[in-house]
């Protein structure tokens, strides 16, 4: 668990909160969209990059 704080913690504040939204506050990309004033589909995207970098 610490690696992946570690690695969290590295990231870029956008791909930071998509990972903190997602999984440990359990929201859906759509949630994430509107508490960051972006589109989903962006979200999904900044998701699916840092799940290739973690």
């Amino acid at each position: 668990m610490t690696h992946v704080k570690s690695a969290i913690n590295q990231l870029n504040w956008k791909y930071q909160q998509v990972i903190i939204l997602r999984y440990y506050n359990n929201l859906t990309f759509n949630e994430i969209a509107t508490s960051l004033k972006v589109n989903s589909n962006k979200v999904y995207v900044w998701h699916m990059r840092v799940k290739t970098y973690i």
